[in-house]
Parts: C-alpha cells; sequence; structure tokens
C-alpha cells in the first residue's frame, strides 16, 4: 500500500474525498490503521519513514519519485496527523455511544456505525 501510495503522490494524486485522491486517502488511511495494530502509534507520523524506503527502492526504475520524495513525505506526514486526529476523536465518540449503549442494554446501531463514518470519518472496521 505504501508503495501505491508514493508513486500515486509522485504523480501528483493527493488524498482528497474525490476520484483518484480518494483512493491515495483509503490506501494511506489503511496503512496508518494497521501500523496503530502493531505499535506504530505516538511520537508522530511513521508513515514517511516506511515511505523513504518505497522511495529508495524506486530509483531505478521512476526517477520522478526520488525527484519528488520531500513533497512525498510531507504530504504523507499530513494526512497521517489529519487521520490520527480523526481516529482520537472517534474513539472518544465511540466510547461515548458504547457507555450509552451499555446503559440501555443495547448494542450499537447501524445508524451509530453510519454517524461515526459519515459525520466524523471514523472507519466502520474500527467501530
Amino acid at each position: 500500500h505504501t508503495r501505491a501510495v508514493v508513486y500515486l503522490i509522485s504523480d501528483g494524486v493527493n488524498p482528497s474525498n474525490v476520484g483518484r485522491g480518494y483512493v491515495v486517502r483509503r490506501l494511506l488511511r489503511r496503512v496508518v490503521r494497521c501500523g496503530r495494530l502493531i505499535g506504530m502509534k505516538g511520537g508522530g507520523a511513521f508513515t514517511p519513514e516506511v515511505a523513504r524506503v518505497a522511495v529508495e527502492m524506486s530509483g531505478g526504475c521512476d526517477p520522478a519519485v526520488a525527484a519528488n520524495a520531500e513533497r512525498i513525505y510531507k504530504e504523507l506526514e499530513r494526512e497521517e496527523m489529519r487521520f490520527v486526529q480523526t481516529l482520537e476523536r472517534g474513539e472518544e465518540i465511540l466510547e461515548e455511544m458504547m457507555t450509552k449503549a451499555e446503559a440501555a442494554k443495547t448494542g450499537l446501531s447501524g445508524r451509530d456505525a453510519f454517524t461515526l463514518y459519515d459525520t466524523y470519518g471514523f472507519p466502520v472496521e474500527i467501530t
């Protein structure tokens, strides 16, 4: 996923909510989510460090990637930090929803999961 994101950003596709940018955003957020699952949390963004390996490996086949490396790293860091904020805010809201559901002796509804995703950008797979 990281290599795909590196090449896409190098080609001028930035994370966004539409079209190709949405593909980049989803791929990058999957990298961040999986990285956090294996303990890559705190202290700042880890995706630029992971991307350095992809950039180094691309030297022979696409020199433009190395030429765009700094822009790639900055974009990865910016998007990762935005997603971490989304996760932290979503986890707080999810905790509140779970507390209310537990008090009412119900589970989270599909509507709750959709609200977390649609309103707050919190991934359904985490909910």
